[in-house]
């Protein structure tokens, strides 16, 4: 019997959630949207497990696990790491939840940045500590390379 596996990704500030299914290989079995009338979470989650196991029958299999996708982080701001101590240009990016799919569900870790690495189409007046101040992303700058910082201290 074929063990499929499901997973529920509540959407904030929604009454919905989309499930998604997968085949005991990893491979997308299916996915849609849930919505319930009163727009609790339990009341989506119970809707969604459901679903997921009827899907699962009808595909000839039966539900082995179900779980819930942890909610989309807050928008990404830069973070210090313990690297910055030596360099401080030196910005590490918070995690990333890319928009999901049905082909495109992974989180992603964007590489450190460099504030010495400005745009080249920027004016020489502008700072890179003004652009993160007024709320900038620091995705701007270009890549960190601490093996060949000018500025990091050995």
């Amino acid at each position: 019997m074929l063990k499929f596996y499901g997973t529920v990704e509540f959407l904030s500030g929604q009454k919905a959630a989309i499930l998604t299914l997968t085949d005991h290989t990893g491979e997308w079995a299916g996915s849609g949207r849930i919505e319930v009338r009163s727009g609790l979470r339990s009341d989506l989650y119970e809707e969604a497990y459901k679903q997921a196991s009827i899907n699962a029958t009808w595909k000839g299999g039966r539900l082995e696990r179900f779980s819930v996708a942890d909610p989309e982080p807050e928008p990404t701001k830069p973070t210090w790491d313990e690297q910055s101590e030596a360099c401080g240009s030196r910005v590490m990016l918070a995690f990333l939840h890319r928009s999901a799919n049905a082909l495109n569900i992974e989180p992603m870790q964007p590489a450190a940045r460099c504030l010495n690495q400005r745009p080249d189409h920027w004016p020489a007046s502008m700072s890179a500590l003004r652009w993160i101040g007024s709320g900038g992303e620091a995705l701007v700058f270009g890549t960190c390379d601490a093996s060949s910082c000018p500025e990091r201290v050995r």
